[in-house]
Parts: C-alpha cells; sequence; structure tokens
C-alpha cells in the first residue's frame, strides 16, 4: 500500500480517506483523523452521532506549516463543516471531542473581562467583540452536533447593547484609518505596474483593497494582473513548478501515467478519460451522486451540472475540461 505522496496530494488523501496513514518528503503527514506539520497536528477529523466535521488549527507556527495549512484547507470538500481553533500548542494532538470543543471556544471568551466597552478604548472594544463571536462559536458547535446550548445563548443575548456600542467604535476608527490604506494600497499597484518578479493574482476585481484605486490606475492595475496570471498558468500547464494563486481556477495537466490537477489530487489518464466520456454524455441534463456513483482514481465524482464538474474540492470548468481532452487527442 502506498503511504509516501507528494506535498500537493497528501492533503487529498487525509481529507478522502483513501488510506490509513500517510507522510510525504517534507513536514507532512497524517494517521487516522489527524494530519500533521511536523509532529503537531493541525487538522482532525471528528465524528459525533453519525455527523462529520473538521477541526482545523489556524495558529501561525511557522511558514512551511502555514503552507500546509493552506494546502490542507484547501482539500477539504466545501460540502464539509470546519470548526477553526487558535491553540498553537507544539505536539497537539487536536484529539477534541464536541463537547471539548465547545467548551474551548466558552474558555476562550472567558478569557476577556465581560465588562462594558470603553469609547476610549478601540482594542478594548475590538476584545469584547471577539470574546462574543467565540461564544457564537460554541454555539454553533452545539447546534451541529446536537447539544445543549440555551445557556450559551443567554450569554450572547447579554451582550447585545455593548456589542453594538463597540461595533460602533471599530467603525470609527476604521474610517480614520482609510484615508492611510487607500496611499498604501495606490503605492503597492504603482509597484506592480513595475516590478518584473510579480506574482499571479487569482480574480483581481475582489483583491483586497483594489477598491481604492483610482479608476485609471485600477484599470492598469486589472490589466497587469491578467497578463501575470496568463502566464503563470500556460506555464503550469506545460509542467514548470510555478507558485499560483491560492483559489485560482482549477486546470489540468498530463504527468504520464497521470492527470494532476493545479490543486495536487493525481488520478490515473485512463480513469481521467473514462471520466471524461462519461461527464459529456451527461452534459446537457446534468448528474449528482444520489445513490450512483462514479470513482475517478481513489476519489469521487460528486455532480456534473452547467458550469462543469466538481469533484470533492475540485470545480473543473467545461473549458478547461475541452482543453486538456483536445491536448489527450480524447475529442477525435
Amino acid at each position: 500500500m502506498k503511504t509516501v505522496f507528494t506535498s500537493h496530494e497528501i492533503v487529498h488523501v487525509w481529507a478522502h480517506k483513501l488510506a490509513p496513514h500517510g507522510r510525504s518528503p517534507g513536514n507532512a503527514s497524517f494517521d487516522g483523523d489527524a494530519f500533521k506539520s511536523h509532529a503537531t497536528a493541525i487538522g482532525r477529523r471528528i465524528e459525533y452521532k453519525g455527523k462529520t466535521a473538521y477541526i482545523v488549527d489556524c495558529y501561525s507556527f511557522s511558514n512551511s506549516t502555514s503552507k500546509v495549512q493552506s494546502q490542507m484547507l484547501c482539500a477539504i470538500p466545501n460540502t464539509e463543516k470546519v470548526f477553526y481553533v487558535r491553540m498553537g500548542e507544539r505536539g497537539q494532538s487536536l484529539n477534541l471531542t464536541p463537547q471539548a470543543l465547545r467548551d474551548y471556544h466558552i474558555a476562550e471568551s472567558a478569557k476577556v473581562e465581560a465588562r462594558e466597552p470603553s469609547r476610549l478604548s478601540r482594542k478594548r472594544a475590538e476584545q469584547y467583540v471577539e470574546a462574543t463571536g467565540e461564544l457564537h462559536k460554541a454555539l454553533e458547535v452545539c447546534q451541529f452536533f446536537g447539544l445543549p446550548f440555551l445557556a450559551i445563548s443567554r450569554k450572547i443575548d447579554k451582550r447585545e447593547a455593548n456589542n453594538a456600542q463597540a461595533a460602533d467604535l471599530i467603525k470609527e476608527a476604521a474610517k480614520r484609518e482609510l484615508a492611510e490604506r487607500t496611499e498604501r494600497n495606490i503605492a503597492y499597484a504603482e509597484k506592480y505596474l513595475t516590478d518584473p518578479d510579480v506574482l499571479p493574482i487569482w480574480n483581481v476585481e475582489t483583491h483586497r483593497g483594489v477598491e481604492l484605486l483610482p479608476p485609471d490606475l485600477r484599470e492598469k492595475f486589472f490589466a497587469r494582473v491578467r497578463e501575470v496570471n496568463a502566464g503563470a498558468f500556460d506555464k503550469w500547464r506545460n509542467g514548470a513548478d510555478t507558485r499560483l494563486p491560492y483559489e485560482c481556477p482549477v486546470m489540468l495537466r498530463s504527468e504520464s501515467p497521470d492527470m494532476v490537477t493545479s490543486k495536487g489530487a493525481r488520478v490515473p489518464l485512463a480513469d481521467a478519460e473514462r471520466t471524461f466520456r462519461f461527464v459529456i454524455a451527461l452534459r446537457a441534463k446534468g448528474w449528482h451522486r444520489n445513490g450512483e456513483t462514479h470513482a475517478v482514481g481513489g476519489y469521487q465524482l460528486d455532480a456534473v451540472n452547467e458550469f462543469g464538474v466538481v469533484a470533492g474540492c475540485h470545480r473543473v470548468s467545461w473549458e478547461e475540461i475541452t482543453r486538456f481532452a483536445k491536448s489527450q487527442n480524447w475529442t477525435s
């Protein structure tokens, strides 16, 4: 049984339960439900009364672990429930029951003293809102797993008035910072236009702060980003180990005997061709996994719709499917 996977593939193997344990040549590994970076669990799958969810520790341990955290989050199917914590203990197991996860969020809320936020202290207001947010997370855990939550709801209700006051204070401070932020973003965009080593940015229209740019600079910035994106995507499709944006469109390439996705999943080319013919036949009427299943390597196809194909965390457009099929001579 294969137990060594590439750093891109291992997160998908864990998220889809394709092996009981495994490791990568780097710092990632998994054993059952726990996914680790070095010897520290940064993700865990939990099951309770027929429900499955994932716990993800988003604490920043190191640059290398942050990269693994991003890959792991990307591999968890969008249909799955994810609860986020910030424990940050090296060597931790993250072996939490739903009750322990609920109690963790309640304890995090209690760390901030529940006193009325002062209009002279934005930091205090942010802490107050954050503490209430932890109570909402505890409530979400209870509602998902069917645990009692009435006491938590009452605590949240008591904080409503002070939450509104704290939120107003935060908004006032944010307005004062807007001018500074605009100036920084303009400087960033102007540098991006002339820097030869810029990185691709997917979905530039929602890139942070782009709405603050003057219209003429914004259009030049959009054009430059699209140019850089196109170059990076072409290089990846041609086999280069190119750094891609976190949520760029899923792309496909051949690394015989496999088809590889830009998210790091790998399936045999023979399975990919069989699936291509399956989805093309169903493109007009659509298809959804409901009793009938279709395996693609070790993965399962979830849906065929007007936008493309869905398989776990992958959303592959018809344009990309057709492009790859033509490159493999599957359409002749």
